[in-house]
């Protein structure tokens, strides 16, 4: 089960690919957005829509995100009507394991009832105030089903996977949970770049992820500092963001909707983002270096992380972005421990490796 939001589901794809090439069915149980149910099918596996109701979630976590921007005030009131459906989900199905990320705090109740394991699939970094937060403010509606409350909510089970390279500062490794590391790949395949409608490489990638990127002022912004950029930049907006909606981008631009990761990355030669998880450790999975302008959440804290390990800037607004870059473009230093980072992601477990452990955690090994 999953939080609401892209940059929570792509990340799942690949181990959920090893685990179906190992024999497994796949089930993803989220809410019913019909471009999550989309997409998951695309990729071969069972899409179950699990309360609240699209509009039923915005509501809940944009009141979060509004009064209580912690992870349990923006996600926790999601979990009490997904619980018993859940239930029932893992006992039709017969699930030997339930994959969750940090915000799903119905999953782990719900395995815990089922009577089968669960585990945290990371899809960025965890924090400590934040699982014990939750642990305390999920602990009535564990009492409501009979159990006993689990002390970080829930969230860890029997281990928690890891994206980020030891070098890359995550404090969920303070907590004491197992962990396995898993090497993170960015979404999509080989593909011809005409097709996508990207110019001939190379080119700066441009975006804002998909929970922050419908603000037309910050594209205006953005557009308006690089457009003196003495390089072409691809600029994707992301799915759910009309094109026609935003202001004529400068002549250096090629902006474009939904372009798969792997794509867009094999031509970059930096990245300009909001220091989502999973655009810095694909930016970082191809040895680029980064400019980060954080917006909310975890890209705080990433677009730090990315900074002290030398791969990266980070900036407080648009103004920053023209010199960032080209001060990132130019500082060969920039790129050299993007590079080692590069190879430190690279030697990290692959998916298939995951799938094995997830096997050995769900008891079906050997």
């Amino acid at each position: 089960m999953l939080a609401p939001g892209h940059g929570h589901l792509y990340p799942t794809f690949g181990v959920a690919s090893a685990l179906k090439g190992a024999g497994h069915d796949v089930t993803y149980a989220m809410v019913g957005q019909p471009s999550f149910r989309e997409r998951v099918e695309r990729e071969g596996h069972a899409f179950v829509a699990v309360p609240p109701s699209p509009a039923e979630q915005r509501e809940i976590v944009e009141a979060g995100l509004r009064d209580d921007p912690t992870l349990a005030g923006i996600f926790g009131g999601l979990a009490p009507p997904a619980v018993a459906p859940l239930v029932d989900l893992i006992g039709s199905t017969g699930a030997r394991l339930v994959l969750h990320d940090m915000a799903s705090f119905a999953a782990p109740l719900a395995a815990a009832i089922a009577g089968v394991p669960s585990a945290h699939f990371g899809v960025g970094p965890s924090f400590p105030e934040d699982a014990y937060d939750a642990g305390q403010r999920m602990a009535p509606m564990w009492e409501q089903w009979g159990r006993h409350p689990d002390a970080l909510g829930g969230m860890f089970g029997l281990a928690y996977f890891d994206p980020f390279p030891l070098s890359l500062d995550n404090p969920a490794r303070s907590l004491p949970v197992p962990r396995y590391p898993y090497r993170p790949d960015p979404l999509g395949s080989a593909v011809e770049l005409e097709a996508l409608g990207l110019p001939r490489p190379p080119w700066v990638w441009v975006t804002l992820g998909t929970v922050f990127n419908a603000n037309p002022e910050a594209w205006a912004h953005l557009a308006e500092e690089l457009k003196d950029l003495d390089a072409r930049v691809v600029a994707t907006v992301g799915d759910g963001v009309e094109l026609s909606s935003l202001a004529p981008f400068p002549p250096n631009f090629t902006a474009l909707s939904f372009v798969p990761a792997r794509a867009v990355l094999g031509g970059a030669v930096a990245v300009v983002c909001h220091g989502g998880a999973g655009t810095m450790l694909g930016a970082l999975r191809y040895g680029l270096p980064l400019v980060c302008w954080p917006q909310g959440a975890d890209q705080f804290h990433n677009s730090q992380a990315c900074e002290a390990a030398g791969a990266g800037v980070t900036v407080s607004g648009p103004s920053e972005l023209l010199q960032a870059l080209r001060g990132v473009l130019d500082d060969d230093g920039y790129r050299s421990r993007a590079r080692q980072l590069q190879e430190e992601l690279l030697a990290m477990p692959s998916a298939e490796e995951c799938a094995r452990v997830l096997e050995g955690l769900a008891g079906l090994a050997g």
